[in-house]
C-alpha cells in the first residue's frame, strides 16, 4: 500500500477548495507554510495508524514531507519503532523543483523551492537520490537493487 502527505492533506481538507487543510495550515507568499498545533495531533495519529497497518503485515511505501525535517522523521521513527524501515530521500533541485510545481499547476507558488532543501535538515537516510539527475526509473532501479535484490 502506498500513502503519504498529501493523502493526509486531502483527508483533512474540507473539499476541492480548502487550501487551509481545515484551517490547520496557511500558506504564505512565497511558500512557506504555518502550521497549527492540531495539524501536528492529526500527524501523530496518522503515523500510529500507519505504523497499526504495517504491524499486521501490510507492507507500506510511505510519500512523507518532512515538514519539520529531522523532528518528524523522529516522530515517525518512533510510531514504527520494531518494524524494518528504508529511509529514502528523494531529492531535487530548488530550480528544477519549482519549474515541477508550475507543470502541474495543481501547487501552491513557491512551495517547490521552500522546501527543496528545509525538509531533509536533520533527517537520516539509508539512501538518497536525486531526481534532477537521474529518471524516475532509473532512481526506482537504484532502491529496488539496494533493498529488494540480494
Amino acid at each position: 500500500m502506498s500513502f503519504g502527505l498529501d493523502d493526509l492533506i486531502r483527508a483533512m481538507s474540507h473539499g476541492l477548495e480548502d487550501v487551509s487543510v481545515g484551517g490547520t495550515m496557511t500558506f504564505q507568499p512565497g511558500g512557506a507554510i504555518e502550521i497549527d498545533q492540531r495539524f501536528y495531533r492529526a500527524q501523530a495519529a496518522w503515523f500510529l495508524g500507519l505504523a497499526a497497518v504495517a504491524r499486521r503485515g501490510v507492507g507500506l511505501i510511505l510519500d512523507e514531507v518532512f515538514l519539520n525535517g529531522g523532528g518528524t522523521q523522529a516522530e515517525l521513527q518512533q510510531a514504527l519503532r520494531g518494524l524494518t524501515v528504508a529511509w529514502v530521500g528523494v531529492r531535487c533541485g530548488a530550480d528544477l523543483a519549482e519549474t515541477r510545481e508550475r507543470q502541474r499547476g495543481d501547487r501552491i507558488s513557491g512551495l517547490a523551492r521552500d522546501q527543496a532543501d528545509r525538509v531533509h535538515l536533520g533527517v537520516s537516510y539509508d539512501l538518497e537520490v536525486d531526481t534532477s539527475k537521474t529518471s524516475t526509473v532509473e532512481c526506482a532501479n537504484v532502491i529496488v537493487t539496494k533493498f529488494f535484490r540480494t
